[in-house]
């Protein structure tokens, strides 16, 4: 007969048996629920009801003082195969590039080193993660990072142009292209980790500025920004790359307010009103591309390789996107007028800015330069060294001289042509003022496999879907 020592024993260790069950039972519980949301199909996600990127995260001030769940990254799933092959070359926003053309620079990184803080969205490749690094950075013990995820059901040629559409920025390093700081592609799922921008992508953060736009124009940050472009578009031409979707959208701001070339892969999601779907299957960024790169025929879109030259068309739409604070081009005209307008007959342009700025007149001159024909249009670093050449000009210099250096700087050429275009088409043919493009266009009929999207919901998307990013904790 056991003694009442033994009986009290007994129980505690029951009791304790007890506890460690259920204890078990409930981490379960957390642990499936906790990892659902980062786990589930990104087809999952997409039809859910997410709520908008302003929802999603507080202010950057006050997620700073806010408690964050930090979780692993997911499970890995070890490749079968040698590695991705080299996927269609129409399919790379970059140009024709093969994969790994020079190598990638960095080594795979350890996932155990990576923390989950937030899903902030979802691109054609899978999910875009807010996390934290440990040991990435030199002198950092954590870093505040952007993850690109793959969704793990994607097949080689995916796996190739999810690396692909990234290759300048895992390639090169430059203060103003979007840095890819380390990647983990040893396993399914590929992660690539991208370098924080606390203030968003461009046109988010100028539409959120609107207020502020005269103070912007006058204490030249403006015209910083537009520098901080061209001198990382001209380093990608001058490593042989072109940039398939240039836009505002497609820019990210530091906290210091450097422009950076390259995107969370996000703007397709945030930005649909940029889009035009043509060929029923195909999201183009019409208002933005160069005439050379789309052909119209039967009633079908057929879009060709972008080159240096078509870029420099759409850094021009980016001059004007910045003065105008991010509105969307041609917001008075459909997609399809647009395609046919702008594109094809080549009868309307964008009108100059209003915004009250020094030199407006030159800043237009240089949209002009680049909406030339291809052969005529001047190349990025010389559009960068007539940009840093503004920028440096104090409003006090003596007009007469400051226009002798001007002419002095511009593409004898380039002026050419464009003196030549303005001859040719003595105002009546190419118009740029608004009320000149809807009378014209109102005697125009087009059929063309475009999806048209109404004004308003454009506007919509342009001006009030911003990307925020919380801010690094301390």
């Amino acid at each position: 007969m056991l003694d009442q020592g033994s009986v009290l024993a007994v129980w505690v260790s029951g009791a304790v048996l007890l506890s460690l069950v259920v204890l078990t039972i409930v981490c379960l519980c957390c642990k499936d629920r906790r990892f659902k949301d980062l786990n589930e199909d990104v087809a999952e996600v997409s039809g859910s009801s997410m709520s908008p990127m302003s929802d999603m995260f507080a202010p950057m001030a006050s997620f700073t003082n806010s408690p964050v769940e930090i979780e692993p990254l997911p499970d890995i799933t070890v490749l079968s195969h040698s590695g991705p092959q080299s996927p269609n070359p129409v399919l790379s926003p970059f140009g024709s590039h093969p994969v790994a053309a020079r190598g990638v620079r960095k080594t795979n990184f350890p996932r155990s080193q990576l923390s989950y803080v937030a899903e902030i969205g979802n691109g054609w490749f899978g999910k875009v993660l807010a996390a934290e690094a440990s040991g990435l950075m030199p002198g950092e013990q954590k870093s505040h990072v952007i993850v690109r995820q793959l969704k793990t059901s994607a097949g080689p040629e995916e796996q190739a142009v999810f690396l692909q559409e990234l290759q300048p920025n895992r390639e090169l390093q430059h203060p103003n292209l979007l840095v890819v700081l380390a990647q983990c592609l040893e396993a399914m799922p590929f992660l690539l980790i991208m370098e924080y921008c606390a203030m968003g992508d461009l046109k988010g953060y100028l539409v959120r500025q609107r207020r502020e736009a005269q103070t912007l124009a006058q204490k030249g940050t403006l015209l910083r920004m537009a520098c901080d472009m061209s001198a990382g578009l001209h380093f990608m031409h001058q490593n042989g790359f072109t940039h398939g979707d240039l836009a505002l959208r497609n820019c990210m701001v530091g906290s210091d307010l450097t422009v950076k070339i390259g995107d969370y892969g996000l703007s397709h999601e945030r930005y649909k009103g940029d889009y035009a779907l043509v060929n029923q299957t195909e999201l183009v960024p019409v208002r933005w591309m160069a005439p050379e790169t789309v052909r119209l025929s039967g009633g079908q879109v057929r879009l060709l390789d972008t080159t240096t030259q078509a870029n420099v068309w759409s850094f021009g739409v980016c001059l004007w996107e910045l003065l105008e604070l991010g509105r969307q081009p041609y917001s008075g005209l459909s997609d399809q007028d647009v395609l046919v307008e702008v594109i094809t007959e080549q009868t309307v342009r964008l009108p100059q800015p209003v915004l009250d700025i020094l030199h407006a007149d030159r800043w237009y001159e240089l949209m002009q330069f680049c909406w030339l024909s291809a052969e005529e249009r001047p190349s990025m670093g010389e559009l960068y060294s007539l940009l840093s050449y503004l920028r440096h000009q104090k409003e006090e210099l003596d007009a007469a001289e400051f226009e002798r250096k001007w002419t002095t700087m511009k593409p004898r050429d380039t002026v050419a042509s464009l003196n030549d275009s303005k001859l040719a088409l003595n105002g009546s043919a190419v118009s740029s003022s608004p009320d000149l493009v809807m009378s014209h266009l109102r005697g125009s009929s087009h059929s063309l496999n475009v999806s048209v999207t109404s004004q308003d919901s454009r506007l919509s998307g342009a001006e009030d879907t911003e990307l925020l990013l919380p801010s690094p904790r301390k």
